[in-house]
């Protein structure tokens, strides 16, 4: 029974250090304000401003040093770099200028890599930890880490012989295949596969299951988000159905070299 007191507050001092609250307040506060927007003539660029403060609040919350170490990095990374996408959408696509051009296939091949990487903890792992509050803090990550939505995805990699040079910059690449195939996973799909060929100037990236998938569970608005931004950078997502399978086809421009 100490044990589990011990448990409960080394709980509720690592939620106490995630401020789950605060962000969940500065989400409603905005998201009130949007629909006072859709509902009155508050000017347009209050929106903006409005939007600017909320990324910048949430940036601030998302650096936290406990935050980083508890939730997963990738996906705390991802977060952050969308919320930097829109403060840099707001300076004039800033973010354009500054991309680092990628090798398609060796971006793929590292992620399929660490999608591997997880290693389980033993059971008795975060009990033996629970004096220590860093320590317990230490374990709880690594048991969350324990249970990616890729961990148990099957993945198949076809990299295209030809050098695979393209206009996006390594996490960005990462960033979008992470979610299209965590949603994939979502869905049930237990397969993977990714293509890579170049072709007519551009890299293309095909990502297909053995299972059939339906476009329609996948968030519409995420799907528009991914394709305007490859879009600004020269490329496009598509989804195509053929025979009833679904295929997720991204285009970049080619480069000679990077």
């Amino acid at each position: 029974m100490n044990c589990w007191k011990k448990r409960r507050r080394c709980l509720r001092s690592v939620l106490a250090t995630l401020d789950i609250d605060r962000i969940d307040s500065i989400l409603s506060d905005f998201r009130r304000f949007v629909e006072a927007f859709n509902t009155s003539a508050i000017p347009e660029w209050s929106v903006v401003l409005k939007g600017v403060q909320v990324a910048r609040s949430l940036q601030q919350v998302l650096s936290a040093e406990h935050l980083q170490q508890l939730l997963d990095f990738s996906l705390v990374d991802r977060a952050q770099r969308r919320l930097e996408d829109f403060l840099s959408l707001v300076r004039g696509l800033q973010f354009l200028q500054t991309e680092q051009p990628g090798a398609v296939n060796e971006i793929i091949a590292e992620l399929v890599k660490r999608t591997k990487e997880t290693t389980m903890m033993e059971s008795n792992d975060l009990m033996e930890s629970v004096d220590d509050d860093q320590s317990f803090l230490q374990a709880l990550t690594r048991r969350l880490a324990a249970y990616s939505p890729l961990r148990d995805i099957e993945f198949e990699f076809a990299p295209a012989t030809q050098e695979t040079n393209a206009n996006i910059g390594a996490e960005r690449l990462d960033d979008i295949l992470t979610n299209l195939m965590e949603g994939m996973a979502g869905i049930g799909v237990k397969h993977i596969s990714i293509a890579t060929r170049v072709a007519s100037g551009h890299v293309e990236i095909r990502l297909s299951s053995r299972e059939r998938m339906d476009p329609a569970t996948f968030d519409k608005r995420r799907l528009d988000l991914y394709n305007r931004t490859l879009g600004w950078l020269g490329g496009s997502l598509e989804c195509s159905q053929q025979a009833g399978c679904t295929e997720f086809i991204i285009r970049l421009p080619a480069l000679e070299s990077v």
